[in-house]
This record gives C-alpha cells, sequence and structure tokens, in this order.
C-alpha cells in the first residue's frame, strides 16, 4: 500500500531501489526484467483508495494480516 503523501513515481522508485540492495541473487537480467515490469505494471493504491473499493463493493471493514519491513507490500482481508 503506498502512503497517501507518496507518489507512484517515487513509490516505483523506492521499490526498485530496495530490491537491488536486497534481492542479491538476482542476475542482472532478471532484475531488469522485475524493475520494467514494476515500472510499467504495478498500480500500488493509497489507504483511501482501498477505503472508497471496500464502500463500493459493500465490504464492512478490512484489515491488514502482513505488511513488509519496507512498507511496499501488503496482505489485505476484506470482510462482508
Amino acid at each position: 500500500m503506498r502512503p497517501e503523501e507518496e507518489s507512484r513515481e517515487a513509490y516505483v522508485r523506492r521499490y526498485i531501489e530496495n530490491i537491488s540492495r536486497d534481492w542479491k541473487t538476482l542476475t542482472p537480467q532478471e532484475f531488469t526484467d522485475v524493475a520494467e515490469h514494476i515500472s510499467s505494471k504495478d498500480l500500488p493504491e493509497t489507504r483511501s483508495i482501498f477505503y472508497e473499493i471496500a464502500q463500493k463493493y459493500q465490504f464492512s471493514r478490512w484489515d491488514c494480516l502482513y505488511g513488509d519491513p519496507l512498507d511496499t507490500t501488503q496482505l489485505l482481508c476484506f470482510y462482508r
């Protein structure tokens, strides 16, 4: 989940920098492939967008069951 004040571009840049630093087993080509995928396909949403989606589809609440230490990935559970 992207923080409200962070742009998509800043989020993607931060995510790719973390991958570059922490994913040591990737080959240069694999890193390029991952970075290109994230840059072109990932659309990280903010908490307020998830709230709007939950309301639109009549979910009564939602919880974050997991959040990574880098604040780039969360596992959300929506309840009816």
